[in-house]
């Protein structure tokens, strides 16, 4: 069971989520559902442990995580991010093997078993054909399907996949990625694996799924109706202008290399650009508008044509 009791998470000053408590057993996929910047990835890195806790704790079968080492915890937990963070020059096949990382000796050489859990993993996702190539030459949902394999190798009693519901390529793809996900999650499915390499059956109706996805239209119905869907709404305009004004604009300054009073923002100008740039779910386009505008502000004073800039209610 995955118990998580009342964590609060916070960038900076700027809380995130505040005091969440929740319990996933074992066999049950939770999805989180809601638009970019609701805090779905957050709640997903604070129960892996790569977000502090402000306060609260997340335990996995009674053990409290965060006093884990890293490899404990990894025997416990698997993670599958978006497909953007694999490493390109690695093969499928070697990628999927880091999978098996917690589990191996100091020389780092796989086990007869270790080998069978990544075949196993390799042919449930149906990537059988990709296993020599790089990861660099496949398309986002061949990625994503060898994160899916390598979580799959870790066999973990809990798995994080986050924006499951993301897979770019043709639609033919994406179908059969769906198609693939269903199998894995659906309880009903996922009890009657066979791993047709040493022929014998894999039960995954014990593991618990939580799932993180941005619309409901992206996730086919079949697989939807096995969800139990969490909803997070989105931010209200004022906690918008917040996180523009306390992270947002920091971070942009940082990423352009600018002072702060290189670039200034009125209090005035917020609601004005929040109320123009964040309009849609979510502060994603809020954030790279004010990045955009960053850049150009660097670019003026290398340039020599401005010394600063400020930014105003007009």
């Amino acid at each position: 069971m995955l118990k998580i009791d009342s964590i609060t998470v916070c960038y900076g000053e700027i809380e995130i989520l505040h005091k969440v408590t929740l319990e996933v057993h074992a066999g049950e996929v939770v999805s989180l559902i809601g638009p970019n910047g609701a805090g779905k990835t957050t709640m997903l890195r604070a129960i892996s442990g790569v977000l502090p806790l402000q306060s609260g704790s997340v335990e996995i079968n009674a053990k409290d995580l965060s006093t884990m080492p890293v490899s404990e915890r990894a025997r416990l937990l698997a993670v599958v991010p978006q497909a953007r963070k694999l490493t390109p020059e690695y093969t499928v096949q070697q990628a999927v093997t880091m999978g098996r990382t917690p589990y191996l000796g100091w020389l780092g050489n796989p086990s007869k078993k270790d080998l069978d859990k990544v075949y196993w993993a390799i042919d449930r996702t149906g990537i059988s054909e990709l296993v020599d190539r790089r990861v660099d030459e496949l398309s986002g949902g061949e990625q994503q399907l060898v994160l899916v394999a390598r979580a799959l190798a870790q066999d973990s009693p809990v798995i994080l996949l986050d924006e499951f519901d993301k897979v770019s390529g043709r639609e033919a793809l994406r179908k059969d990625y769906m198609a693939i996900m269903l199998e894995i999650l659906d309880p009903q499915q996922n009890k009657n694996f066979r791993d047709w390499y040493v022929d014998y059956p894999v039960n995954l109706s014990k593991v618990l799924f939580i799932t993180t996805a941005n619309r409901f239209t992206t996730v086919s119905r079949e697989l939807l109706d096995r969800l139990e869907v969490i909803e997070f709404p989105d931010y209200e305009m004022k906690v918008k202008e917040k996180i523009a004004q306390d992270f947002l604009y920091p971070q942009a300054l940082y990423y352009a290399g600018l002072e702060g009073h290189e670039f200034q923002i009125t209090p005035e100008a917020w609601p004005v650009l929040v109320e123009a740039f964040g309009q849609d779910q979510g502060v994603r386009r809020l954030e790279r508008n004010i990045q955009r505008v960053a850049r150009k502000v660097i670019k003026k004073i290398v340039m020599g044509e401005v010394d600063k800039i400020v930014v105003d209610g007009n």
